[in-house]
């Protein structure tokens, strides 16, 4: 079963086999579309923050809903109830 992302390109499946492939071909995925930084390194939000910094963080909350679509997209239906009560493309339980 493949599923294709956002800009049709095919997203990797991952079936509980080769899951180093399926990683390394993920993270370029997230590297391509410019959401590697949301994923290993989540984003916080700051207390009194400035217009600027909402700006920000609306950007990153978009973009971390880009990333846990793709991974949403990516898994297994046998491996999706693993993480769909997942709210941040970083939370645990994501493979």
């Amino acid at each position: 079963m493949s599923t294709t992302s956002q800009n049709s390109n095919p997203l990797p499946i991952f079936t509980r086999e080769n899951y180093d492939f399926w990683s390394i071909k993920m993270k370029t995925y997230f590297t391509s579309q410019d959401l590697w930084d949301i994923v290993d390194n989540d984003f916080n939000n700051p207390e009194n923050s400035t217009m600027e910094q909402l700006r920000q963080l609306k950007k990153d909350q978009q973009k971390d809903a880009k990333a846990l679509y793709a991974l949403q997209q990516a898994l297994h239906d046998t491996i999706f109830p693993r993480i769909m009560g997942a709210t941040t493309a970083r939370e645990d339980g994501i493979p």
